[in-house]
């Protein structure tokens, strides 16, 4: 399939466009039982091969503590996406960032890369998996079989690898499942599903609301941006991968646009509004009106990533269009804040806006890729044992409300198993380098992602929930917890 590379749409829009890890491997064949088994023992630093499908990676320290990390990485497009169409990627990664780094990598390499970089600052590449090897976990890591909104083959995943490193490696004391943006609501699911081995869970910037909540407000933004941007923007059922990426194009270009007005500026505040999406990213920190307009345009144009080529996916997988926007008030989406900044952008504009919202043809999901779609993912915070919660105050990719929606249901089944620990960012920052944490998507330090399950280790060592100075010591001083801050409810739930 030829895929068009070139596009008349800035950088700065697409640096919202964190949905892939864009590194590049070959599949390993797996053999006639689904297992590639590796060449060398895995009990010599580590070893690597392919189960039902998925490669995987096991690095073992010199020491080991007895608690097996088993990583689920975040999502990973079907096909090449914009801007730069690299190839999909099938490396395994043990920890963050790993995927990146040698995919034969083992202890005794790490350490050696570690020496060899003593002067490289703490955000080198996998310097957290280098520092949980140090505290004495092993580290495992598996791409899925497949890619896209891949969460069941996620979930085999770990099982086949949990199993695997049993078998072949030894039998943990503790086994901590962990991910990052769709990789945390995979670790959500098989904590909920396998309590008889997964001891405990941290999952971070997870799309823990589940698969119709997330892509019924993606389809939010693509309605708003057909009916107040682009009447002939097609929102649902793409006949192709290329007619997606065509119509994420075509929309970008829009926004790109509207940029350059006042009404323009303030419809690309409105749509933002109506998905409650961050005020900041890690590129805007909104202390002025161009910053605040540039963060809504980055919001929405990450949105339509999901929303085009991310839907496509779904599609296929569920024979369908699964979201709906019917019946859906738009003018109870803004709030007091959201009308006095849109107002200010061009006064007069918001009741226009939202009138013609209101009259236009709404979207309805097809009974049965709605109902496919719940049963890939709809998590139920049901969990036997803790989970760490870690996210950004302003993500525009994977919105923070996704984790109130996930307590509401861990409280509404009388769960006190989980706890969230939320990050902001400075009051001000450059867009380059942009926001060291807090704002952005997954955009946590290095230590914080060794801290946060140094927390959860803790919670599960003792049976006591850390208190807010072990908290504190353990994520670092430059996380940038903020222990006050409160997750929004979900767009559109009464707060």
């Amino acid at each position: 399939m030829r895929l068009a590379r070139t596009t008349s749409v800035p950088a700065l829009l697409f640096l919202a466009l964190t949905l892939t890890s864009c590194t590049t491997a070959g599949p390993a064949v797996p053999g006639s039982s689904g297992v590639t088994l590796p060449a060398a023992s895995c009990k010599s630093g580590g070893c690597s091969g392919t189960i039902h499908g998925a490669n995987f990676q096991i690095v073992l320290p010199d020491q080991w503590n007895g608690t097996l990390l088993i990583y689920n990485h975040g999502y990973r497009a079907a096909q090449p996406v914009p801007p730069a169409f690299r190839p999909v990627s099938t490396l395994a990664e043990p920890a963050p960032g790993w995927a990146s780094e040698s995919a034969s990598a083992t202890a005794a390499t790490a350490t050696a890369t570690a020496s060899a970089t003593a002067g490289t600052s703490d955000s080198s590449t996998a310097s957290v998996g280098r520092a949980l090897l140090k505290q004495g976990y092993a580290l495992a890591g598996s791409s899925y079989s497949a890619n896209g909104w891949a969460v069941a083959e996620g979930v085999r995943a770990d099982e086949d690898l949990y199993e695997y490193f049993r078998t072949q490696v030894g039998e943990p004391t503790r086994v901590y499942v962990w991910g990052e943006s769709l990789g945390g609501l995979v670790t959500a699911l098989v904590a909920e599903k396998d309590p008889d081995w997964v001891t405990g869970a941290a999952s971070l910037c997870g799309v823990v609301a589940g698969t119709n909540p997330n892509f019924d407000l993606e389809l939010d933004v693509a309605y708003a941006t057909r009916e107040l941007l682009w009447p002939a923007f097609k929102v649902t059922g793409y006949d192709s991968y290329q007619e997606a990426i065509d119509q994420f194009q075509g929309a970008a270009t829009r926004i790109q646009a509207a940029l350059k007005t006042a009404v323009g500026r303030a419809t690309l505040l409105t749509i933002a509004s109506l998905a409650d999406a961050p005020t900041k990213t890690k590129n805007f920190d909104a202390t002025s009106k161009l910053s605040q307009v540039r963060a809504a345009a980055e919001s929405v144009v990450t949105a339509l990533g999901y929303g085009t080529y991310g839907r496509y996916d779904l599609e296929r997988r569920t024979g369908g269009n699964a979201s709906t926007n019917a019946g859906i008030d738009y003018s109870s989406r803004i709030s007091t804040a959201d009308r006095a900044a849109i107002e200010a952008m061009a006064p007069g504009t918001l009741d226009l806006l939202l009138r013609r919202l209101s009259a236009g043809t709404r979207i309805v999901a097809d009974t049965k890729a709605r109902a496919s779609a719940a049963d890939i993912a709809t998590p139920t915070g049901r969990l036997a044992h803790p989970m760490v919660l870690l996210h950004t105050l302003y993500d525009p990719l994977v919105i923070v409300q996704n984790e109130s929606h996930y307590l509401a249901r861990a409280a509404a089944d009388g769960q006190h198993n989980v706890d969230l620990l939320l990050t902001a960012p400075p009051s001000h920052y450059a867009p380059k380098p942009g926001a060291p944490y807090g704002a952005g998507h997954c955009n946590f330090t290095d230590a914080s992602k060794v801290g946060v399950i140094g927390v959860l280790d803790q919670w599960v060592s003792t049976g006591k929930r850390p208190t807010e100075s072990d908290i504190a010591r353990l994520l670092g001083s430059g996380s940038g917890w903020a222990p006050t801050a409160v997750a929004p409810a979900w767009p559109g739930v009464p707060a």
